[in-house]
C-alpha cells in the first residue's frame, strides 16, 4: 500500500487547510484527522486511537509504516508513503510548523 507523491497527496484526504474531517470511502464512518501542528504535536485527542502526541521520529514512522506513537497500526485507509529521507524530513518539519515559521 505504499504510495509515491505522484499518485495522490495528503491534501486529498486531510484537506488543503489540513483540518481533516473527510469521510473515507468505503468506510464512511471513518473521518480523517487533522494534520495541523497542534493536532499532531500538541495535546493529542483526535479520536483515532489511544496514543500520545507525535514526535518527529514517530510521525515519520506513521507516514512510512502506518504505526502510531504507541506502536499500534493506523487505519488501513492511511497510505504508507515511500519517500526519500530529505523529503520525509521536510514534510515533518512543514507539518510541525518549522518551514512555515521560517518563511
Amino acid at each position: 500500500m505504499h504510495q509515491s507523491m505522484h499518485a495522490m497527496g495528503c491534501v486529498r484526504c486531510h484537506g488543503a487547510e489540513r483540518q481533516g474531517g473527510q469521510r473515507m470511502y468505503p468506510f464512511f464512518w471513518i473521518q480523517t484527522p487533522p494534520l495541523t501542528a497542534e493536532a499532531l504535536f500538541g495535546e493529542h485527542d483526535d479520536g483515532h486511537g489511544d496514543h500520545g502526541s507525535y514526535s518527529s521520529a514517530t510521525l515519520q514512522r506513521a507516514i512510512r509504516e502506518g504505526i502510531d506513537p504507541s506502536g499500534n497500526a493506523l487505519d488501513s485507509t492511511m497510505p504508507r508513503w515511500a519517500m526519500e529521507e530529505q523529503d520525509l524530513s521536510d514534510l515533518v518539519d512543514y507539518l510541525g510548523g518549522k518551514l512555515s515559521a521560517e518563511h
